[in-house]
């Protein structure tokens, strides 16, 4: 795990030139203050990945079983457990799209 500094501001790049971007560290350091078992960041990671998953199918209105077959069966669900950062951008880009729409 990673220090924070005191004094962080810069919200677009990353803290003292790591390769993470300061928001994914934030939600690292939450989760591991919560609980320091790698699991648990993996379930609250699938939580809110799946959470706006559904809610862009619900707002859309779209057919649901259909809707979460193709999540399921195309992959998107194991490789969002391995893309973890890119699959949180997806997730919330899911939402912001729903919002814009």
């Amino acid at each position: 795990m990673t220090d924070l500094p005191n004094n962080f501001i810069n919200w677009i790049l990353p803290l003292n030139n790591q390769r993470f971007e300061t928001g994914f560290i934030l939600l690292n350091k939450l989760i591991y203050n919560t609980s320091p078992n790698f699991q648990f960041e993996l379930f609250v990671t699938a939580f809110i990945i799946s959470t706006c998953f559904i809610f862009f199918i619900k707002q859309l209105n779209c057919d649901y079983p259909l809707s979460f077959l193709i999540f399921i069966c195309l992959g998107f669900l194991a490789n969002s457990m391995n893309l973890m950062r890119q699959s949180l951008a997806w997730a919330f880009t899911l939402v912001a799209f729903v919002f814009c729409r």
